[in-house]
C-alpha cells in the first residue's frame, strides 16, 4: 500500500482505472459516485450513452460532450430542457445597489 500510494496522483489514478476497467466492465451501466455522496441518491446511465463523442457549442468554444448526453440529461434532472425560475436560479445584480439593499429586497423574495 505504500508503494502504491507513493505514486504520483496520475499512476495511481491510472492503476484504479485499469482495476476498474477489468473489474466492472461486463455492466451495461456506468453510476456516477459524486452525486451519490452528495445526495444518497444513485445515479447510473447507460455505457452507450458515453461510447462517442460529439461537440457542442458552449459561449465561444466548442466542447466534447457524450454522443448520448440528451439521455444522460433526463436521467438526472428528468425535462431537463423546461424553463426553472426561482430566487435562487436567477439573479440581478446592479453597480448602483448596494449589496445591503439588495439582499434585504432578494430575502422578501425567499419562501
Amino acid at each position: 500500500m505504500e508503494k502504491f500510494l507513493s505514486l504520483p496522483f496520475n499512476q495511481r489514478a491510472l492503476h484504479f482505472e485499469n482495476f476498474a476497467l477489468k473489474t466492472f466492465s461486463r455492466s451495461s451501466f456506468v453510476g456516477e459516485i459524486f452525486h451519490h455522496c452528495v445526495t444518497n441518491k444513485n445515479f447510473s446511465y447507460k455505457i452507450d450513452d458515453f461510447k462517442e463523442t460529439v461537440y457542442l457549442p458552449f459561449e465561444k468554444i466548442e466542447l466534447p460532450v457524450p454522443a448520448g448526453y440528451e439521455n444522460i440529461l433526463k436521467d438526472t434532472y428528468g425535462d431537463w430542457k423546461k424553463p426553472v425560475f426561482t430566487h435562487t436560479h436567477a439573479h440581478e445584480w446592479s453597480v448602483d445597489i448596494p449589496y445591503k439593499e439588495y439582499y434585504e429586497k432578494s430575502a422578501l423574495m425567499r419562501p
